[in-house]
């Protein structure tokens, strides 16, 4: 058992609670991908003002480096036996401290076959993060942390006993452990690398101008090209854009557009091609014949500005910071492959799948030295091959796939392989966090194993269970109204107005869509994504839901968010509520009723097991119930 515990823990333990398991006749074969899984992320909840109670022998050896004197509840307080022959007393110390207070992050809570559970550690069980305002919180929330706590003891003495049956020794263990270690080296590894990248501060401006810069427009629109050709070579001698526009417009040949007084437009929201176009004009000039929405288009730029937005800023910041980091690596693999990899380029380059691939799966040729490792051969490279077409490798030589492909096998694993070498030489491996996080891993997967093998096989769940489950839980099945929603988004509330009426007069929706001028882009910031979506209406926003108030299917309406955006909203479906019979949830109803008897089966082992090895418990309660 480690002498340290950690968050792993208490995923691993909310395995049996919290994660959505398949029937015993449908769970995948241990050792595969559903051996080890992740419990989901809970609604966050506050434990800054979580208390827990302790109380020590006064003498005992665990309190020697501790200094209570500020938490003390009792002191010296004694504690009598309940023996018939030889009463006897003991004196204790009881102390209350925080739990997310640093100060006692090393004082114990349980003592578990002789190895501490600390309340730092109970902490990290929490998968405790500081939120935005700096406090701390959890990813469980409504549950009892005493709870909590006797799941997480309960869940160290079974990782105990699932050594002690020789689980860490079965192969799909070691071999998950063993991609574990070698992906976090490479991991910590950039991220050691990354922490030195300087950002070009430059780069960041160029980056913020891309995404900040916005311009005043004016734009002719023609049906036909030829037209919109003959407009931009008469502007060549025309007095001003406005003057040939309205000469163009009397005689039918095109539609002026302009915005509306003030309006800039950013260029990240125009289509790619204008933007291009509009960054090389000066104010006053205008662009050659763009295609625009099945029209073309001739625009003059107005002006132009570069507005300061500090979200934006951050954004672009962040961006840069990506490019650079990227940049970093690609700079940082071709030196590691320089530095521990010899490709036989003549051979890979001979290499024909296509004549004889069961062959080449035994050719033990050396396609790459690899310093400090076993050589990668024409037999590895087959075997990947084999790997990635695994219903059938003829099809992919038939197609051409293999000469792309075995490019990408051989290049991924000289990239990792000289990555774990560059880590095992800095000494990644040998830190005290790095063994840390292998050894959480090995415990978590080990756990997992135990639930798989010894816990599941046990498990039965008869329909009568199912039944009475559905009986008692009648009200989570009653399925909420729902609203399916389609919309445009404009910044400008006149053209958002404009599309509304136009759905109200018959306008087809996908036709309007196609054509309107205005829309914001879905990739834009604080935009939301309405499209085609359904939603149970109690999810809805208070101001979306007033603004569909009494909407039927089919009709439009007109939502402001009361910042920048106008949406027009059209009720694509409705669907009412209704309970949902048996037949319907029995699925999701047996998946809840498993995990029950999973986490049951948890229970019980913990306190069987709690027998065997030897657990001393010092909690004596927390300040509240709840999370």
């Amino acid at each position: 058992m480690r002498k340290t515990i950690g968050s792993v823990f208490f995923t691993a333990f909310l395995f049996a609670s919290l994660l959505v398991v398949a029937p015993v006749a449908a769970m995948p074969p241990a050792g595969g991908e559903g051996m080890h899984e992740h419990a989901p992320l809970l609604q966050a909840a506050k434990i800054d003002d979580l208390l827990v109670t302790l109380e020590f022998p006064k003498d005992s050896p665990l309190l020697a480096d501790q200094d209570l004197s500020e938490v003390l509840v009792k002191k010296g307080v004694v504690k009598k036996g309940a023996g018939k022959k030889k009463p006897s007393a003991t004196a204790t110390v009881t102390a209350q401290v925080r739990v997310i207070d640093d100060k006692f992050a090393s004082l114990p809570m349980a003592v578990i076959d002789a190895f501490p559970l600390t309340v730092g550690e109970f902490r990290k069980t929490l998968a405790a993060e500081l939120d935005e305002k700096g406090e701390i919180a959890v990813t469980v929330a409504k549950q009892d942390p005493a709870i909590l706590f006797e799941r997480l003891v309960n869940s160290l003495v079974i990782v105990r006993e699932a050594r002690e049956i020789g689980l860490d020794q079965v192969p799909e263990v070691a071999q998950m452990v063993d991609v574990f270690r070698r992906q976090k080296l490479r991991q910590e590894l950039a991220r050691q690398h990354l922490a030195v990248v300087k950002v070009d501060p430059l780069e960041i401006e160029r980056v913020y101008d891309e995404m900040a810069r916005e311009s005043r427009l004016k734009a002719m629109l023609f049906k036909e090209e030829a037209e919109a050709q003959d407009f931009s070579s008469q502007l060549q001698e025309a007095d001003s854009f406005d003057e040939l526009a309205a000469r163009f417009v009397e005689a039918g040949k095109g539609e002026k557009k302009v915005g509306a007084e003030g309006e800039f437009v950013r260029h990240q929201e125009m289509q790619s091609e204008l933007a291009k176009a509009i960054i090389l004009l000066a104010p006053g000039q205008v662009t050659q014949v763009l295609p625009q929405n099945k029209q073309f288009a001739v625009i003059q730029l107005i002006e132009t500005r570069l507005p300061e937005k500090p979200q934006l800023r951050r954004e672009a910041e962040q961006r840069a910071k990506n490019f650079a980091g990227n940049k970093a690596l690609v700079s940082l693999t071709q030196k590691l492959l320089l530095k521990y990899v010899v490709v036989d380029q003549k051979l890979f380059d001979s290499l024909d799948f296509s004549a004889d691939f069961e062959a080449l799966r035994q050719d033990k040729r050396v396609l790459a030295e690899i310093k400090g490792e076993e050589p990668f051969t024409v037999s590895d490279l087959t075997e990947g091959l084999k790997a990635k077409y695994y219903h059938g490798v003829q099809n992919a030589i038939d197609q051409g796939k293999i000469k792309q492909d075995r490019f990408k096998i051989l290049n991924d694993e000289l990239l990792k392989r000289s990555w774990m070498l560059e880590a095992k030489e800095q000494g990644i491996d040998q830190t005290e966090e790095f063994k840390r996080q292998v050894e959480e891993y090995e415990d978590s997967v080990i756990f997992g194993a135990f639930v798989q093998k010894v816990v599941i096989p046990s498990i039965q769940v008869s329909m009568d269970d199912l039944r009475n489950y559905y009986k008692k839980n009648i009200k989570d099945y009653v399925s909420p109204e729902m609203i399916g929603l389609r919309g445009m988004v404009f910044r400008d509330q006149a053209k958002a107005q404009e599309a509304l009426a136009s759905l109200r007069r018959g306008t087809e929706f996908n036709w309007l869509q196609s054509t309107s001028e205005g829309l914001v882009p879905v990739d834009t910031p604080n935009r939301l994504d309405l499209e085609g979506q359904l939603f149970a209406a109690s999810t809805l926003s208070k101001d979306i839901s007033s603004a569909l108030v009494g909407a039927a299917l089919g009709e439009s309406r007109l939502y402001a968010d009361g910042k920048e955006f106008f949406y027009v909203l059209l009720v694509d479906k409705l669907v009412p509520p209704g309970v949902q019979p048996f037949e319907a949830v029995q699925s999701t109803i047996l998946r809840t009723v498993f995990n029950q008897k999973v986490d049951t089966g948890m229970l019980d082992w913990g306190k069987k097991l709690r027998k065997v090895y030897k657990v001393e418990v010092y909690v004596k309660g927390f300040n509240k119930k709840e999370l």
